[in-house]
Formats: structure tokens, C-alpha cells, sequence
């Protein structure tokens, strides 16, 4: 699995589980890009693949990134 990134909710439609404006933790792989999908982890630790066009992905320090990741475990 690819390397974890930040990325922004820029619109919650059709994403009832996602908010506006907060960041979520996301990862990719080479058959998610070519559907125009990523995976994004919710608040409850779920991972679900959804389009591209309702996130951004940002670029934080890694530190800050460390730490918002940090208590939000990913099952394998």
C-alpha cells in the first residue's frame, strides 16, 4: 500500500461520513488512480475508496502530519 497524505473534504455531497474543510487521512494505489478514486479513513478508523473531485490533498510538515495520524490506527 502506498505511503499515507493529507487530504481536505471540499464537498460533503454524496459523502455523508466526511466534513467540509476537515482533513482526513488518504492512501492510493495505481488501480485506485486510474478510477479517479482514493481511499479516505472517517473518524471511526473506516476506510472507504470515494472520488477524487471532493478531496485536496494538502501538504503538511511532517511532524504536524505525525501527529494528526498518530492516534488514528489503520487496520490492516
Amino acid at each position: 500500500m502506498s505511503d499515507y497524505f493529507s487530504v481536505v473534504c471540499l464537498s460533503h455531497e454524496g459523502e455523508p461520513d466526511f466534513i467540509f474543510g476537515k482533513i482526513y487521512k488518504a492512501t492510493s494505489d495505481e488501480s485506485e488512480e486510474t478510477s479517479n478514486l482514493i481511499r479516505v479513513w472517517n473518524e471511526f478508523g473506516e476506510d472507504y475508496l470515494h472520488s477524487k473531485q471532493h478531496f485536496i490533498i494538502v501538504e503538511l510538515p511532517d511532524e504536524v502530519q505525525q501527529k494528526l495520524f498518530e492516534n488514528h490506527p489503520v487496520a490492516a
